[in-house]
């Protein structure tokens, strides 16, 4: 028997499947504690005994000023190099991936 765990303890927010990708690449938003975002990558090819989550991101430890409440929208390239990530404040995190820089997070806040 297969025991099967819940992506997130509080609740999912957000899947985006990225069709392109070389593996099958699930990334989601969602909650362990209410408030607090955290962003995780999926390899949907692994076993169910194996974990699946291959990334794992805090996005409240990303804000300068801890305004992420709430994720509203989140789009993802299609390589997995650019991602952005919109909140209900009116801001918005930007993750740039480039060949000098493994990641770097630009957040708008209005």
């Amino acid at each position: 028997k297969v025991e099967v765990k819940p992506m997130y303890i509080t609740r999912l927010t957000h899947l985006v499947q990225i069709p392109k990708a070389k593996q099958n690449i699930v990334v989601t938003v969602g909650e362990d504690e209410p408030g607090h975002p955290i962003l995780r990558v999926w390899n949907m090819n692994t076993k169910l005994a194996d974990s699946a989550c291959v990334r794992y991101v805090d996005l409240t430890s990303l804000s300068k000023t801890n305004a992420l409440v709430n994720v509203t929208c989140i789009v993802v390239s299609d390589n997995m190099s650019n991602m952005a990530i919109g909140f209900s404040r009116r801001n918005c995190l930007v993750v740039l991936q480039t060949r000098h820089h493994q990641g770097t997070a630009v957040q708008s806040d209005t």
